[in-house]
């Protein structure tokens, strides 16, 4: 069995996801940029070969996705150090040689990004983001402990997610560094960056021109 990459996705309504950003720019387009930047990363892996298969793990059922020719499960446990342990754990039981996780809103992800994980040797690798956070997780092997104690949507999800590896007997590596998008800020440094996919490109430039923005503002 190939490696597996898993992408966490959520039903894309309004309230539901990108909330951070929802809070600032309002609800409504929060949920059409996450649709766009979701859609944009599922039909890049339609385009071209992979060395990896790909699942997507929901938070609930969502009609949203039965576009896409992957497979489909609900994510399982109570917070995210829950189901990243199970999605990594599961896909390793069935037979995959290195699980990766990934969020589906990573819209300058690159392949690679996912290459540099797999070449890490370490139990488990992580892609640092600059805020403190991680883009994607990859393990060859797991613990039930994991996770302990980390303090997820803050400046220390990282460090606190290696900690808790190594402590669990986990050997850990860090991968390329990347970023995400969870701020109005973000969605202008990712408009300037040029990494958009053409959905979420076109997203942005009509909520620029709603918004009243210009290109470096």
């Amino acid at each position: 069995m190939k490696p597996l990459v898993v992408v966490l996705a959520k039903d894309p309504v309004a309230g539901r996801v990108k909330t951070r950003l929802g809070a600032t720019i309002g609800d409504a387009i929060a949920a059409e940029i996450y649709r766009a930047m979701v859609t944009d990363l599922l039909e890049m892996w339609m385009q071209r070969a992979w060395p990896w298969d790909l699942e997507i793990h929901l938070d609930r059922p969502s009609s949203f996705y039965a576009r896409f020719p992957f497979a489909r499960a609900l994510q399982v446990g109570a917070d995210l150090g829950e189901k990243l342990y199970h999605s990594l754990s599961n896909g390793l039981a069935r037979g995959a040689s290195a699980v990766t996780v990934i969020g589906s809103d990573a819209p300058a992800l690159r392949p690679e990004w996912l290459a540099g994980l797999h070449e890490c040797k370490a139990d488990v690798a992580l892609g640092p983001t600059d805020d403190g956070g991680y883009w994607g997780i990859q393990a060859v092997r797991t613990s039930p402990r994991m996770f302990e104690n980390v303090r997820w949507s803050t400046n220390t999800a990282l460090a606190d997610t290696v900690s808790a590896a190594r402590s669990a007997g986990l050997s850990t590596a860090l991968g390329p560094e990347g970023w995400d998008v969870d701020t109005e800020a973000d969605l202008d440094r990712l408009i300037d960056s040029g990494c958009a996919g053409p959905r979420t490109a076109a997203i942005l430039s009509e909520w620029r021109q709603r918004a009243g923005k210009h290109p470096g503002q």
